[in-house]
């Protein structure tokens, strides 16, 4: 951990240093590239799921979900010599997750052309980067409703030759996960096990800039995500940029085995690429876990759109999660052996398993929700014993009430009886 958080500052230092060392100018429609394979894959519908350190520049809110320091590298490879790299870090503390991304996005091989004669002339520069910091943290912790929060501001800069000039924009998104809504129980598991999450984010508010240049634009997503089964889970999402109409994406993720994923997308009114899919991995490494993603983006239609339609993009992430993969599979072991005593009816053996499991790794959410609802089951059971015992001892004390009347009503008649000598 202590090498984890040397390494986020150290990130944070090189990204300050590349924000007040860079050129910059308006337009930024850079940042609608999708940036993170699996985010890609997934059809850009990651706001409500928003679990990972991607999450920085899509729903800030996400951050507060995330249990575990986290680093993710990205290299894009795109059409005519344009490539992206980004890097994104997220650090839990006390008081939230901090996280924060940097983007460098340019053009390798790039030819500018006479207006008037056509001839080639000396290549332009062209680059664009932004740096963007946030927090994000849990702000309501209920059995049936959770509410994560966040916001960040971030610094555009774009180069187009020698132009240039600087944009600071802000961040903000919230995401609520209604633990059972839609959930059932199975004795293995649980159909949409975590309920559904509904996510919502507004980036680059409130820019800075010159009027010379267009300028950055604003965007607003809307999203739901649901895990049907602890091993699917499927999302949709709307989202617009100024100027442009609202996009609609689906995407599914599946994972085949806890180490190999499978993903989706389909973006139903997009200008450029329509398809995206993807494969993901998770193995250990000591006591983290690594992560390679990689996602393809069909873009059928060459002349679609400015952006896009020159061919398939290509992205490629790895990434590092310190958490120990060791310990998630040994908690979901101590969670399914939790499962086979709980089904024989040892219910005190099966809470100390998912106990065990929870400790072991505190993100395992089958665990922690069946802790809840057995701990729940046996307050509710212990709350009907006492109440059963109170209207036991009512019904004792009723009939010791009758009892004493009926005495004092003998007693009664017995004072009240006729003195036949007297009387004679």
């Amino acid at each position: 951990m202590k090498l984890f958080k040397t390494m986020f500052i150290i990130i944070i230092i090189i990204a300050l240093h590349s924000a007040l060392f860079a050129n910059a100018t308006g337009s930024g429609d850079f940042l609608k590239i999708p940036y993170g394979a699996r985010y890609s894959a997934l059809g850009e519908t990651f706001v409500a799921l928003a679990d990972d350190a991607t999450t920085v520049t899509i729903n800030p809110a996400g951050l507060g979900t995330l249990h575990y320091g986290e680093i993710h590298l990205q290299n894009l490879l795109w059409f005519e010599g344009l490539t992206g790299q980004y890097v994104s870090a997220a650090q839990p503390f006390d008081f939230g997750t901090v996280g924060i991304s940097l983007v460098y996005f340019h053009a390798t091989v790039f030819n500018a052309y006479d207006r008037y004669d056509g001839t080639i002339t000396e290549s332009p520069k062209y680059n664009n980067m932004y740096i963007n910091g946030a927090v994000g943290r849990q702000i309501v912790d209920s059995d049936n409703l959770n509410i994560f929060a966040g916001g960040g501001i971030r610094y555009i800069s774009q180069t187009y030759d020698d132009t240039s000039i600087p944009d600071i924009t802000f961040d903000g998104g919230v995401i609520f996960n209604f633990e059972k809504v839609l959930r059932q129980r199975t004795v293995n598991g649980y159909i949409f096990p975590n309920g559904i999450s509904l996510g919502a984010s507004v980036t680059t508010l409130e820019l800075t800039g010159g009027e010379e240049y267009e300028n950055v634009p604003m965007g607003w997503r809307v999203g739901l995500a649901a895990p049907v089964i602890n091993a699917l889970s499927f999302g949709t999402e709307v989202r617009s940029y100024s100027g442009e109409s609202p996009q609609i994406s689906i995407g599914i993720e599946g994972s085949i085995t806890p180490m190999f994923q499978l993903r989706a997308g389909y973006k139903i009114n997009s200008p450029s690429e329509k398809i995206t899919t993807g494969i993901g991995f998770r193995f250990g490494i000591a006591s983290v876990t690594g992560i390679i993603d990689y996602a393809l983006a069909l873009q059928p239609n060459l002349h679609s759109s400015s952006f896009g339609g020159f061919g398939n993009t290509h992205t490629i992430s790895i990434g590092i999660k310190f958490q120990d993969f060791s310990a998630q599979r040994r908690s979901e072991r101590l969670y399914y052996s939790g499962v086979a005593v709980y089904v024989e009816g040892d219910i005190e053996q099966a809470i100390k398993y998912w106990e065990e499991a929870v400790e072991v790794y505190p993100a395992n959410r089958k665990a922690v929700d069946r802790l809840k609802e057995v701990k729940y089951d046996k307050e509710v059971q212990r709350m009907r014993n006492k109440l059963s015992d109170v209207e036991q001892r009512f019904d004792e004390i009723e009939q010791e009430l009758e009892q004493q009347d009926a005495r004092s009503e003998s007693t009664r008649n017995d004072n009240e009886q006729p003195l036949y000598d007297d009387e004679k």
